[in-house]
């Protein structure tokens, strides 16, 4: 074989293994990409399946918050209702104490009614039976039984007021009587009771207080009502009326265990008997005193001559 077919043959090999590593090269960068374009597409969807999840979560986080406000705004107008029930109720109590003061109370002179009355009168007679000192009370006193006193005070010739100027006057007239028992009772307690009976009759209970000593009480209150004309209005104008009261005195002792219905019914009906001879023209034990504008203390029927 020529030299020449030799070299033209090596040429030709030569030419071949050139062509073979560039395709091996070739399939390789083929395998590599399609590694890659794999990757790629693995990648793409992993991403793609993130974004899902975050959009997801997202969605997620603003249903969540949405519900939270909403329990917010829920909880805040459960704490507003709340609030205003508890409003409501504070007024309801305050509503129930002031109609059950009322109930207790003289709507025209603000002095005790007949409940309110009979409801403190055995707490006071409660406290003195128990031995507590009262402030008007001597020291050698205290060894005896504690004594209860009751005044019972009516504005006299009440309906001739009434019927002359009319009930407005005659409410006035209450009241401005009412007003002056308290002035003239400012050495009357608190542990003391003061009450309108009905129409124009008033009650003063002294717990601890002798006969005596409420008579001086009662003749107190009598010149501050009898002494002072009334002003009064009537119309356009205020006119200056003479109102004048009675007043019956009776006392009680009062020792442990009495019962309360006892004392009360004793000084009411001893009171009211005394305010009866109070009011009486030419009383035998008055001498020749016209009647009313005065004080008679209570005497039982042995008592009297």
């Amino acid at each position: 074989m020529s030299t020449l077919n030799i070299s033209s043959i090596l040429a030709v090999l030569a030419v071949m293994c050139a062509i073979l590593w560039l395709l091996r090269k070739q399939v390789a960068q083929d395998k590599a990409y399609e590694a890659l374009q794999k990757k790629y597409v693995i990648l793409t969807q992993q991403l793609r399946e993130a974004e899902e999840a975050r959009d997801s979560h997202k969605q997620n986080s603003l249903v969540l918050l949405a519900s939270l406000e909403a329990r917010s705004a829920g909880a805040r107008v459960v704490e507003d209702t709340s609030h205003d029930l508890v409003n409501q109720v504070d007024r309801l109590q305050q509503r129930i104490a002031e109609l059950e003061a009322e109930s207790r109370e003289d709507p025209l002179t603000g002095l005790l009614n007949r409940r309110g009355l009979t409801e403190r009168l055995p707490i006071v007679l409660g406290l003195l039976a128990r031995g507590v000192p009262t402030r008007n009370r001597a020291i050698a006193d205290r060894r005896r039984a504690p004594m209860v006193s009751a005044i019972m005070f009516d504005i006299d010739h009440f309906k001739g007021i009434n019927d002359r100027y009319g009930h407005m006057v005659g409410d006035q007239v209450l009241e401005e009587v009412a007003r002056r028992i308290r002035e003239a009772g400012k050495g009357v307690r608190s542990q003391d009771i003061m009450a309108r009976l009905g129409g124009e009759e008033f009650w003063v209970i002294l717990p601890g207080i002798d006969l005596e000593n409420a008579r001086i009480v009662a003749e107190g209150i009598r010149r501050a009502v009898s002494y002072y004309e009334f002003m009064v209005q009537i119309g356009d104008s205020l006119e200056a009326i003479k109102v004048t009261i009675s007043a019956g005195v009776a006392s009680v002792e009062v020792v442990p265990m009495m019962d309360h219905g006892t004392v009360y019914e004793r000084l009411y009906n001893e009171s009211d008997a005394a305010l009866y001879h109070a009011k009486r023209p030419d009383d035998p034990r008055m001498g020749n005193h016209p009647g009313r504008d005065r004080v008679v203390c209570y005497q039982s029927p042995t008592q009297v001559k």
